[in-house]
């Protein structure tokens, strides 16, 4: 019977319970925000940020500190007075709240920026802390993003449409960056403004999904700061498409030194398919087959196999164009 009543309580007050053990989550607001706080028996576990208070949600400005401290009246007797990380800001977190232009994040607990977190918001600039390993899908979607920074100190990933649509002119993808896109891609598409796209040195970037810079004014991609650590198998079709794009790069060079990165030997399928504007791509030392359809609809005018270390086999050449 007491089992039963604590259960029907904890749905009475909010509560969510973990099937497997004794975590506990509840409702707290601060600040005009709104918390998901999660403890386990005396021990704090951490607080997400589900959004703005209802009588909030006109707010032009949030400010994301990196602990909460419960107290008064709003607080659980269980979470009163304890110190909680805020670790993450949930998907939909401040979707479409058009009259967000600034928000301000403290610390180096956050580690999670959850989809559409910031989507339709007007925000202009955002520094993540470094602790930030998630970038959701379509967290900074048709917002008016103009500045972003942020250095991941662990290995980290931007999930597909996160940077869509925003006001951005360049973009460093962190050393620390794993993958561009979870599946479908599209990051960076239709950032009209975006007109450069820069690898940061030792890069661990090892996956490109498709249409990644679609809509774009990048003409120029250097990836070689990555080479060493892409693969074939994970750079998707359409990985370069663009209406404006006319270079790659892909090998590594430290001084007048070209350096052997051995994971990609292959030129696939459809990579530069719809690459309207691609002129030209240095290939990596290692490559030594450019298969038939590797360049369908481009207009390239520049196969430049000088760094390559063995013979290269073009399958059908007369395909590459489509």
């Amino acid at each position: 019977m007491k089992k039963f009543k604590f259960f029907a309580l904890a749905a009475l007050f909010g509560m969510s319970i973990n099937a497997m053990a004794t975590e506990v989550t509840v409702k707290y607001s601060a600040n005009g925000v709104d918390y998901n706080v999660t403890y386990d028996g005396t021990t704090p576990v951490k607080a997400v940020v589900l959004g703005l208070t209802t009588g909030n949600t006109t707010a032009t400005s949030v400010t994301i500190p990196a602990t909460i401290t419960p107290t008064g009246t709003g607080a659980d007797e269980n979470i009163s007075d304890k110190e909680f990380e805020v670790k993450e800001i949930a998907a939909d977190a401040f979707y479409l709240k058009s009259t967000l232009t600034t928000v301000t994040i403290n610390g180096t607990k956050l580690t999670t920026v959850g989809g559409r977190a910031f989507q339709g918001t007007a925000i202009t600039t955002i520094t993540l802390p470094t602790s930030v390993t998630t970038i959701g899908q379509g967290a900074f979607k048709n917002t008016q993003l103009s500045s972003f920074t942020w250095a991941p100190t662990s290995n980290s990933t931007i999930a597909d449409s996160a940077f869509v649509n925003t006001k951005l002119t360049s973009f460093t993808i962190p050393a620390k960056v794993t993958a561009i896109g979870a599946d479908k891609g599209y990051v960076f598409a239709e950032s009209a403004n975006l007109a450069t796209l820069t690898v940061a040195a030792s890069s661990v970037l090892t996956t490109l999904k498709a249409n990644i810079i679609k809509g774009t004014a990048i003409t120029q991609l250097d990836l070689s700061p990555a080479a060493a650590n892409l693969t074939q198998g994970n750079i998707a079709d359409k990985a370069f498409s663009s209406e404006a794009l006319q270079k790659v790069i892909f090998y590594t060079k430290s001084g007048s030194t070209i350096t052997q990165n051995s994971n990609i030997t292959t030129i696939a399928d459809g990579w530069f398919e719809e690459s309207y504007a691609l002129q030209e791509v240095v290939f990596p030392t290692s490559v030594t087959t450019i298969e038939a359809k590797a360049f369908q609809n481009c207009v390239l005018t520049t196969l430049d196999l000088s760094k390559s270390t063995t013979a290269v086999t073009l399958a059908n050449i007369f395909d590459l164009y489509g």
